[in-house]
């Protein structure tokens, strides 16, 4: 079994210009924050048509189930929160039309991270 990966080193607004090929996974660690909420799930529905049948994008960020959830953790954390940032928030992908095109679960790493896996519909 051969296995291909491809790396991309570019600007999110650049990087499909990158992409010629499908694939069973597309990764993101630590990085779609930079978006606003719009923004990463505009990206993510494009993403869709990059992704072989049945392929997944994996997040991993600083995340939480709810917005209450992320406020608390802003309080928390406020003399190093990026306030620039827009941090994953469960909730506000359910809410979103990724669920038209994802299958959607999320495993909380702890209190200020987790992993989302869309797998394509």
């Amino acid at each position: 079994m051969c296995i291909k990966a491809a790396f991309i080193l570019a600007d999110f607004s650049n990087a499909l210009n990158e992409i010629s090929n499908k694939f069973d996974f597309i990764v993101f660690s630590y990085s779609i924050h930079h978006l606003s909420y719009n923004d990463q799930i505009e990206l993510l529905i494009k993403l869709n048509d990059y992704l072989n049948e049945d392929g997944v994008i994996i997040i991993g960020d600083v995340s939480t189930f709810t917005i209450e959830d992320m406020n608390q953790l802003q309080n928390k954390y406020a003399d190093i929160w990026d306030d620039e940032e827009y941090y994953p928030i469960l909730k506000k992908y359910q809410l979103s039309r990724l669920t038209d095109f994802y299958k959607l679960s999320y495993v909380q790493i702890n209190e200020v991270a987790g992993v989302y896996k869309f797998r394509k519909k």
